[in-house]
């Protein structure tokens, strides 16, 4: 096609169509490994995270600290998946929007419930503003999370402010089957 381009005008568009057809296909391979990357192969949810969060920081450059307290058990595969995305989902809001350097995930397993927490150090956002223009904005990463936490009867928080960074926790019930279950009792502690 460049070949039978006769002007100069023309091949310039060509050139500059080309490229944004190759940047286009790079954004495309980019969303199919989002929506399946490899590490969506491991049973459980802690092997998933670690090698999604390694994944990331070779990526993208971004530092994440991982803790985890607790022990995985119980877990459905909603909640194993509620969790990565929402894991994934902050992840990649960080890298798009915060300008952040450093990022902390804790994953808390408990004995009913399983707490996350993404904590960036980046610039920050208006919360309220962020929900409230939703349907207006391209905040689908949001929304989908919401709405992902509450299939499953979990809760999802957010806390920003400009300047700030962000801190999003999510708490999702663990249901175990009953032949596992231990007496009522308090939960592990140790989780912020």
């Amino acid at each position: 096609m460049e070949e039978l381009v006769e002007t100069d005008d023309l091949k310039k568009e060509y050139i500059e169509l080309k490229e944004i057809l190759k940047s286009a296909l790079e954004e495309l391979h980019n969303i199919i490994h989002q929506l399946y990357p490899r590490c969506l192969t491991s049973k459980e949810l802690i092997p998933k995270v670690k090698c999604y969060i390694e994944e990331f920081k070779v990526r993208t450059g971004i530092n994440v600290n991982l803790k985890i307290v607790g022990e995985e058990r119980g877990l459905t595969s909603s909640a194993q998946i509620a969790i990565f995305r929402v894991i994934q989902e902050a992840l990649n809001n960080v890298h798009k929007h915060a300008d952040a350097d450093g990022v902390d995930v804790e994953l808390c397993l408990k004995r009913k419930e399983i707490e996350c927490s993404v904590i960036d150090n980046g610039k920050g956002f208006l919360v309220e503003e962020a929900i409230e223009s939703m349907p207006e904005t391209d905040c689908f990463g949001l929304m989908g999370m919401h709405e992902r936490v509450g299939l499953i009867n979990g809760t999802l928080d957010i806390v920003s402010e400009p300047g700030k960074g962000t801190k999003i926790k999510v708490k999702v019930p663990i249901w175990e089957p009953k032949s596992e279950r231990e007496p009522d009792g308090h939960g592990q502690s140790g989780c912020s």
